[in-house]
């Protein structure tokens, strides 16, 4: 080891630690336990009060590779780094925080694409954001997204795309820019960008090679809370004031001040008087609206009986994907009973509106297109016309936050049909005592799940408004069955979600390189969704090694989705939000079994072992997904597609949900007292 024989070690690892006991053993572990082990691990105790100083002198007298320094009080992270940076002696230095963790190759990958490419200044890698328990949060966007050097640099004057505490950078090129110590925010980002203005090549491993704890309290969230756009502009004032005192402003300089100008622009916003910004939105809202009529797309024909209702639906979008498909499919169903008006306030598609929801809408009222609502005094001014139109019975809207302050406004001013609002999230803020000016606005609430039964009960008993809680009404989800049965006995491990940091594929590549590993032959691997980072799992599936088995089937229709269900042996849910159960409930008719991670309120859904596999987003989601996976395609005999489909079928009938809105709705319309 270089620090035994004299010689400077390779890496010099800096970190700086202020209070930081939580995490402080785990994450000096992760870095003492790294594969290339030529480093010294320089560590600042930057004035702590907490058990962090006993911990640093543990850790330090059990490895000579650890240098402990100690400031007398807290002097702030840039001027530590800089002190640590004084008494580095590697050739490169690799950045470390003390409540993250590196995997154990992080070192060794990053030396060898030094090696690999000369030209690289700095090399970063893909980071896993983990919240305080080590679940998996998700995927930071810009991390992904800016890969390569040139989307790096094009990317730099806008937004920040480095994760810090994973890079490596030259030695050289450090000591020659150091951290600015006047920026206390932001201050890696200003950091980039003076490197990247004067040159040099940032580089990125595109491997997650860390875990990035968000904390609470962290500074990072709380300079967001406090005014990110005000924050991040003096950062780049700084760093374009440099560049003028220094005669350097080239085309990076200038994608820089374009940045800074509409940031401008954003605090100039956030600086106009609360009254002034909705006064000023309403009146372009109704200018706008008394200009253009109200866009009516068909009807249906004939006549409807007298006594039939009239029911408004009111969604924010109607765009394709799993949530459109229920509505449409309840919406078909319904119309039976009622004469239905669809009223949304997206209107991205007209053609598909016609299509869709022509046959079975009385009436479809849309914004023209072009025509964009800012705000709620444009949606109020919007919706009260449409409401106008029709003589309606009772409204049934999306869980929202603009319906909702839509209907606030409606029965303000008196004489408003009863609303009802449909529940799929069991985890949703919306369920809280936060919003409880929501609550008695609405005469039913429909929830899909138990779950969510029970948040809202203690929520409103919380509240102290335990009366209502006569308004929820448990109706489950349901699936249209048609007595198949030719799924869970393929070959296929299929996915179905979004490609987004939420609904985190790159699980999916995980357990799939982890089975494939196994399961030498006969295996294939498909995904289906829509999303933005498409691409980019299928660079991560070509680095795992599982892209050759690998069909990947993006904006999927209905049928082709149920299509995939027909042929998979299982379905893995990988989402780290809670979203609608639909495609596990179409997976349950088909007969095949799901596993999926812990949200919501999915393990009403999936008897574990029965019909599938409830797993933690943590860090063995991968190893324990494929050990089930693996147990279910070795052992034939423990298949239950039959029974399964079969339960699906009377614990989830499709009718049975319909008849549970329509008894919801007509308890709201029948009872007295309406505003």
């Amino acid at each position: 080891m270089s620090l035994a024989n004299g010689k400077p070690p390779v890496i010099s690892v800096i970190m700086s630690v202020h209070n930081g006991a939580a995490w402080l053993g785990e994450s000096i572990g992760s870095i003492l336990g790294q594969t290339f082990g030529d480093f010294e691990f320089i560590i600042v105790n930057d004035g702590s009060t907490d058990e962090s100083p006993r911990i640093l002198k543990e850790y330090a007298s059990r490895d000579p590779r650890i240098i402990l320094l100690n400031n007398e009080k807290n002097i702030g992270l840039m001027r530590s780094l800089n002190k640590g940076l004084d008494h580095a002696r590697g050739c490169f230095i690799a950045r470390m925080d003390s409540d993250d963790v590196s995997l154990p190759n992080r070192f060794q990958k990053q030396i060898r694409w030094f090696g690999d490419h000369p030209s690289a200044s700095v090399v970063s890698t893909f980071v896993r954001r983990v919240d305080v328990n080590g679940r998996y949060l998700g995927y930071w966007m810009d991390d992904l997204v800016a890969t390569d050097t040139a989307s790096i640099k094009r990317t730099l004057p806008y937004r920040n795309c480095i994760a810090h505490p994973s890079i490596m950078i030259r030695s050289e090129v450090l000591r020659k820019f150091r951290y600015n110590e006047k920026i206390s925010l932001y201050e890696d980002y200003e950091l980039w960008l003076r490197i990247a203005s004067a040159g040099y090549e940032f580089h990125k491993v595109p491997e997650v090679l860390l875990n990035y704890r968000l904390q609470g309290e962290s500074m990072m969230s709380s300079s967001w809370k406090a005014n990110p756009a005000r924050v991040e502009m003096r950062m780049k004032r700084e760093f374009l004031r440099n560049a003028l005192i220094n005669r350097k402003f080239g085309a990076f300089e200038r994608q820089v001040l374009l940045s800074f100008a509409t940031l401008a622009k954003i605090w100039i916003k956030l600086k106009l008087p609360v009254k002034l910004k909705k006064q000023a939105a309403a009146a372009k809202e109704k200018f706008a609206l008394a200009t253009r009529p109200v866009f009516r797309i068909g009807a249906s024909p004939g006549i409807s009986p007298a006594n039939r209702k009239n029911i408004m639906f009111v969604v924010s979008s109607v765009r394709a994907g799993e949530d459109a498909e229920q509505f449409l499919k309840a919406a078909r169903a319904l119309s039976g009973e009622y004469d239905l008006h669809l009223v949304t306030t997206c209107n991205d598609d007209p053609a598909r509106l016609r299509r869709d929801f022509g046959p079975v809408c009385k009436s479809i009222t849309a914004p023209p297109v072009g025509l964009v609502l800012h705000s709620f005094a444009g949606v109020d001014a919007y919706l009260n016309r449409a409401i106008d139109l029709e003589h309606i019975d009772a409204i049934v809207l999306d869980a929202g936050l603009p319906g909702y302050h839509w209907l606030s406004e409606i029965q303000r001013r008196g004489g408003a049909p009863p609303a009802i609002d449909i529940l799929h999230c069991a985890d949703s803020q919306l369920n809280s005592a936060r919003f409880k000016w929501v609550w008695p606005l609405l005469k039913r609430r429909i929830c899909s799940s138990r779950k969510i039964i029970d948040s809202l009960g203690e929520s409103y008993r919380s509240g102290q408004c335990p009366e209502l809680t006569g308004r929820l009404r448990l109706v489950r989800d349901g699936i249209e069955y048609h007595g198949e049965n030719a799924g869970g006995t393929g070959d296929c491990v299929l996915w179905l979600g979004q490609f987004s940091l939420k609904g985190d594929p790159f699980l999916f590549i995980e357990m799939a390189a982890e089975l494939r590993s196994r399961i030498k032959s006969g295996v294939r691997f498909l995904m289906a969704g829509g999303g933005p980072l498409a691409d980019v799992v299928m660079s991560a599936a070509r680095q795992m090694g599982v892209a050759d088995c690998l069909t990947v089937i993006r904006e999927p229709d209905s049928g082709q989705a149920h299509s995939a269900l027909k042929q998979a042996r299982v379905l893995v849910m990988t989402s780290l939000e809670e979203r609608s159960p639909q495609p596990a409930l179409e997976a349950f008719a088909c007969g095949v079994p799901v596993v999926s991670t812990a949200v919501g309120a999915l393990d009403e859904l999936i008897e574990d072992g029965r019909n599938g596999k409830i797993l933690p987003a943590r860090r063995d989601f991968a190893m324990k997904a494929a050990d089930w996976i693996e147990d279910l395609m070795k052992h034939p005999e423990k298949e239950t597609a039959a029974r399964d489909a079969a339960h699906a079928a009377d614990q989830y009938d499709f009718k049975s949900m319909v008849a549970g809105y329509i008894a919801a709705i007509n308890e709201a319309i029948q009872e007295p007292n309406r505003n």
